[in-house]
């Protein structure tokens, strides 16, 4: 990719963002109760009712998609037809500015279609976690797939940080909006272990650790944004933003060298 390539690259990164945050509230409020939307809003519009759990999916898993960097266009290919769908048959009748109007499913939808010709952002994990990228030359900001050497001070800092913020989720995982509850604290354990332990990766230099460390701290930037936009945490958010996308910076400029 060229250099300018590169650079138009990074446009992904906040529609990703702000596309995935806005699919994500809108999906909530479906999951919550996806038979009786189909039932209240699609039925009368005479589909059929099971297309609630695909309208369900594609704004709800599209959004986590879309947050994480992970099957980027997966993600924007659902919501441009759950966007399609919503002004053709919801949003059309009533003209583009007018109350109910489509201007903002469209908006929406142009989004998407950004997505689908953008791809994925560079610290996406599509780009950087070997799992999902698609060549090899897309594997660490462009380079060859190769071992992967935390020399520097600063990438196996991000180890010690990956392992406080390990230990730190759990613990406070109601003052970052996220539920009570058995299944709740389960996934936060299973976040803080993945973390501490990717984290302890980097510190000792395993090359191991580069994925995991990778996926966990793109996971921490998509729920940075949902903390600031959705949850309405202003400060924790920018905070956890700013840590987040410095930390996936650092991992990603860690030094490759060729396999041989």
């Amino acid at each position: 990719m060229s250099e300018s390539g590169r650079i138009q690259s990074w446009a992904a990164l906040p529609l990703e963002l702000i596309s995935g945050v806005i699919f994500f509230g809108h999906g909530m409020q479906k999951l919550a109760d996806p038979a009786r939307f189909g039932s209240v809003v699609l039925v009368p519009l005479h589909v059929p009712a099971f297309m609630s759990y695909l309208v369900t999916a594609g704004e709800f898993g599209g959004a986590l998609l879309l947050l994480t960097g992970v099957l980027v266009r997966l993600g924007a290919l659902g919501q441009s037809l759950v966007m399609i769908g919503a002004i053709s048959m919801v949003h059309w009748p009533n003209g583009l500015l007018a109350q109910n109007g489509f201007q903002f499913p469209l908006m929406l939808l142009g989004v998407a279609i950004a997505l689908l010709i953008l791809g994925p952002d560079p610290v996406s994990i599509d780009r950087n976690v070997g799992l999902f990228s698609w060549t090899h030359e897309q594997r660490g900001f462009g380079r060859t797939k190769s071992a992967v050497i935390f020399g520097n001070i600063w990438v196996r800092a991000t180890g010690a940080v990956l392992i406080g913020f390990g230990i730190m989720f759990p613990l406070f995982r109601l003052s970052l909006g996220i539920p009570s509850g058995p299944i709740a604290l389960a996934f936060c354990v299973l976040i803080g272990l993945i973390s501490v332990a990717s984290g302890a990766g980097i510190a000792s230099d395993r090359t191991w650790a580069y994925g995991p460390a990778f996926a966990i701290s793109r996971l921490y930037l998509g729920g940075s944004v949902l903390l600031l936009f959705f949850f309405q945490y202003a400060v924790r958010g920018v905070i956890a933003f700013v840590v987040s996308f410095a930390i996936l910076i650092a991992i990603g400029s860690a030094k490759f060298e060729d396999e041989r």
